[in-house]
Parts: structure tokens; sequence; C-alpha cells
């Protein structure tokens, strides 16, 4: 039987654990066929320990467990810390494989996911600001919100995104003394790039 076991550092605060016991139990459900069976063990301050876990895996019937850690980065823990509790359970149970995939940290999905988390925020923050789709120069209807320019006052769920019918209005609105802007933050966006500063 192969069996996978996520290993966590662990946590004084029991939620932070159950994170990683629900993270066990929803890769125990879209496994495939991987791995047989999926379970967790935690480094310090939780249970059950490394050796337990893997332990708990040999009697349950495995003969081939991957412990996968789950970290970051390559730190102490990683390179130091959790080998030296699996190489204690290999020496007692040589009959079994135990082997030791790399780190969390270390896949080379990482970067497109750090950006699609962060971009989701984004996303959500856009999704909750006001619009305002009326010039505030010439009080014109600006109904091709795609290509119109725009500037955003605030953030988060106070910002405002402001259409204007022209470039020329954008400008001439972002004169305006920021004083008369009612002290708002003022986000210039680039609507092609969607870069933009704050002013």
């Amino acid at each position: 039987m192969n069996s996978l076991l996520l290993v966590a550092h662990g946590s004084r605060r029991e939620a932070s654990n159950d994170e990683i016991r629900n993270l066990t139990g929803t890769l125990h459900r879209q496994t495939g066929n991987c791995f047989d069976e999926v379970s967790c063990a935690f480094l310090e301050l939780a249970e059950p320990s490394i050796p337990d876990g893997i332990r708990n895996c040999i009697e349950r019937g495995a003969n081939h467990v991957t412990v996968f850690p789950y970290f970051l980065s390559a730190g102490r823990h990683v390179t130091s810390d959790i080998p030296a509790e699996v190489n204690q359970i290999a020496r007692e149970h040589p009959e079994i494989t135990i082997m030791i995939a790399p780190y969390l940290g270390a896949a080379g999905a990482m970067s497109e996911l750090i950006l699609q988390q962060a971009g989701q925020t984004t996303r959500t923050e856009e999704n909750a600001m006001r619009i305002q789709t009326t010039d505030p120069i010439n009080g014109k209807d600006v109904t091709d919100t795609e290509h119109a320019p725009f500037v955003i006052e605030g953030r988060g769920a106070d910002a405002l995104k402001i259409y204007f019918d022209s470039h020329e209005n954008r400008q001439t609105y972002l004169a305006v003394e920021t004083d008369q802007l009612g002290g708002h933050n003022v986000a210039i966006y680039n609507q092609t790039t969607g870069s933009g500063r704050e002013m």
C-alpha cells in the first residue's frame, strides 16, 4: 500500500492544525490512483508526531510511505529536523520504503499559484468598488467603459472608479488641486495595461 504523509510544522492554535487535517481530507479525495491513503503529521506542537504518523501508516498496511514537507523554504526543519525524524523510523522498519518528497516551496508551480492568489485579491477589490459612468467634466454618460479613460479614487470598498468621455477631460479632472478632491487618494490607471500610480 502506498501512503502519503503530509508533514506540517504544527501550531498552538488548534484551528491552524485543523486546516492541515482538512487539507489532508481534500487530498485523499483527489489523489486518484497516486496514493492509497493520505494522512498528516506535525513536527511539533500537535499530534501525531512525524514518527507516530509514519508508524500509523505502516500499521494500516503501508509498504511505501512518501513524506511531503508542507513548508515554503528549505530551512532547518526541511533540511535537518524532518530527515532526522524520518530516518529514526526507517531504521526501525528497514523493510518499508520511506521517501521524503521535495518540500512545497520547491514546486515549479509556486510562482503561478502566488500570482493567482494575489490576482484574486485584486479582482475582489475591483469588483467591490463603486462605479461612476458620468463624466464629471461635461456631464455626459460614458457607455464604452472598456476603452474609456478613468481614475480610481480611494481604496477597497471605499474606492470609486470614475470614467471620462475623453483623455482631455481626464487630464482636466486630475489637474484639480488635491484639496478640491475631498482629500481622496487618486490612483491613476492605464486602462490598457492595468498599471497605475498614486497621486
